[in-house]
């Protein structure tokens, strides 16, 4: 009854009431993905990533072999700062993403960022080239590359191609 609410919830763009009666829900029954996948989206969308982190925790125990509850944890715990367990998650996610290219791209675009903000930058730089191999025109992509190697003040010729690709 609490995700059918839910459902009806979101229908009326009620997102924050619609997260809380997919709580209730999974206060009742941990078993479907499909309602901790609603939360934790919701979540997400709503920027309440300290939830976020805890329940995309305990989902990555109860359903370990979908991906995406390592990158809502990997996401969670990058805008909470705590960036080595983001990477852990991201990482062991990577694992689970199968035929799904814009996953694996996301996947890889916030390991980059998670390196290069833990001043990993030799990983944050094979990150954001794993993900340039799927999309080579990605802007997002492109711009936060050449942005942070501007910044490293490394490899200025890539940085300037990259920021005049993302431009075009």
């Amino acid at each position: 009854i609490h995700s059918m609410q839910a459902d009806f919830l979101i229908k009326e763009k009620k997102l924050a009431e619609a997260r809380h009666e997919y709580e209730e829900a999974i206060k009742l029954d941990k078993s479907s993905y499909a309602i901790w996948n609603q939360l934790m989206s919701l979540e997400a969308e709503l920027g309440e990533y300290k939830s976020l982190e805890t329940h995309s925790s305990e989902a990555m125990e109860l359903f370990p072999n979908q991906a995406l509850t390592y990158f809502f944890n990997g996401i969670s715990n990058s805008t909470l700062k705590n960036y080595t367990k983001s990477i852990t998650s991201l990482t062991d996610g990577l694992e689970f993403v199968y035929n799904n290219n814009p996953l694996l791209l996301s996947f890889y675009q916030s390991l980059g960022d998670a390196y290069n903000a833990n001043k990993e930058y030799a990983k944050s730089d094979k990150a954001y080239d794993d993900a340039l191999k799927i999309d080579p025109d990605n802007a997002s992509i492109l711009n936060n590359y050449a942005y942070f190697l501007s910044l490293r003040k490394e490899k200025l010729e890539k940085a300037e191609k990259f920021s005049r690709r993302s431009n075009e």
